[in-house]
């Protein structure tokens, strides 16, 4: 990677939560270690189901990651921006993708490989724990979804026959605030 890039991807790094705890002379070994990709606008980057064997960072443009669902459509997880991160499932534990991305406008990624950043994580117990603290908040962002979604749903049965679900007595109340309230 020339100096530019390397430059990129450790700004890329100096703002991510993940690798925030870390010294400036890891973060730039980490960059250097990284290589770019290019994709076009609605391109794919990886399917679900495809072998993952990298960890990929936004640089510029924004990343749809998403599941397929029933006749054609796509369960949007998230449009990531430049500075996020994604494929780190894949990455930590070998198995094959666990959702899908694609390039939603132009991009330029960072690719750091499952080999290099095993190595790295094993001399850099911060950053296993701040991987760990981002898988936990997006695990609880999927959980906070899903329970939105099935109490969409149920609202809309209940209205469908005629009842209407009170608001307060709903143990989730508060998850479907938040989930609102970000949009």
């Amino acid at each position: 990677m020339d100096n530019v890039t390397t430059d990129r991807a450790r700004k890329l790094l100096d703002g991510c939560a993940l690798f925030k705890a870390l010294g400036e002379r890891e973060r730039h070994d980490l960059a250097a270690l990284a290589r770019t990709r290019s994709f076009a606008t609605n391109e794919p980057i990886f399917h679900v189901g495809e072998p993952g064997s990298s960890m990929m960072g936004v640089l510029v443009g924004v990343v749809r990651i998403s599941l397929p669902a029933p006749k054609g459509r796509e369960v949007i997880l998230a449009d990531l921006p430049a500075g996020e991160l994604f494929g780190e499932i894949a990455l930590l534990d070998g198995e094959p993708r666990s959702a899908s991305a694609s390039a939603l406008t132009n991009c330029e990624l960072m690719v750091l490989e499952r080999r290099d950043m095993l190595q790295f994580l094993e001399h850099n117990p911060s950053a296993c724990l701040n991987l760990m603290q981002l898988l936990c908040a997006r695990i609880r962002r999927s959980d906070e979804r899903i329970i939105f979604d099935a109490l969409r749903h149920a609202e809309k049965r209940s209205i469908e026959k005629g009842r209407r679900i009170d608001r307060k007595q709903r143990p989730f109340a508060e998850i479907r605030s938040r989930h609102r309230r970000r949009g």
